[in-house]
């Protein structure tokens, strides 16, 4: 390709830029995928999976400046200490610009700005089940006391037994008619730097992963190389999503943080991108 080094100030399908991103969102996430026993014998699912809507997604949010990437591009292109790694691996600079645009704004909008959807029967279950106890046992708990908070301040404090008696019968038989209602509640959901960090992480392997070019530097039967760990925190530092440190090599820095939240799955639904 011509190597443009100036960055578009609008995105259209086809732009040769944009390679990566489609190679990428196109592979990890297809438009209706179909059940694999549909497929024919001697054919690949692949061929039948359509193309991803998170590319024009992402294209209407660069072209609409909603993305939340806030670094500079000027600085990516002059920063000398990516070159070897493009070398190395045979990757286009200005491709995986647009790609690390696209893979920093998904990591944001699934743990940052992602949601939850749970019924109001799981959201009021400790509640109802201690009332519920409550309520049978409420003879012999007078030494029950009800205290209202807001964050550590004490609101109201409430000692008197009848009122508590009361109270209990009163929430008990309104937390019977939520449970009667079987609606759902949508509440927001954000997780900390170091665990985005994590997933972002994983996501730019996941590119590396489809790269042929990469996989092949790779010794037999590693998942990823010292190379790719050391080029993925060098990415993480620019972009400022871990900061500088002397403290440990990219390597022991990446391996630490993978192992950190390798059992810690991030539950959340993508507030950017959602079919």
């Amino acid at each position: 390709m011509e190597n443009n080094e100036k960055e578009k100030k609008e995105l259209e399908y086809g732009d040769n830029e944009l390679e990566y991103v489609i190679k990428w969102a196109n592979y990890y996430f297809p438009s209706f995928p179909p059940d694999e026993f549909e497929v024919p014998e001697g054919h690949d699912i692949s061929e039948y999976t359509g193309e991803s809507m998170y590319i024009y997604r992402f294209m209407d949010r660069y072209n609409d400046r909603l993305l939340k990437a806030n670094f500079n591009f000027k600085k990516y292109i002059e920063n000398k200490e990516f070159d070897l790694y493009f070398k190395q691996f045979g990757i286009d600079r200005i491709k995986f610009w647009y790609l690390l645009l696209f893979i920093y704004d998904f990591s944001w909008g699934k743990c940052k700005e992602a949601f939850k959807i749970e019924s109001i029967e799981e959201k009021i279950k400790p509640l109802n089940e201690y009332v519920e106890k409550l309520s049978k046992n409420i003879r012999y708990a007078q030494k029950v006391n009800l205290v209202l908070r807001e964050d550590k301040k004490i609101i109201s404090r409430i000692d008197d037994f009848d009122v508590i008696r009361f109270m209990v019968e009163c929430t008990r038989k309104e937390l019977k008619d939520l449970y009667s209602r079987k609606k759902d509640v949508i509440t927001r959901q954000t997780i900390s730097d170091s665990q985005m960090a994590y997933y972002f992480a994983q996501q730019v392997l996941s590119f590396f992963n489809i790269i042929p070019s990469i996989i092949e530097k790779r010794r037999e039967g590693a998942k990823i190389s010292d190379m790719e760990k050391d080029f993925i925190v060098e990415i993480m530092k620019f972009i400022k999503l871990v900061a500088s440190f002397t403290s440990s090599s990219n390597k022991e820095y990446f391996n630490a943080l993978m192992n950190q939240y390798k059992n810690k799955p991030i539950t959340g639904i993508n507030n950017f991108y959602i079919y």
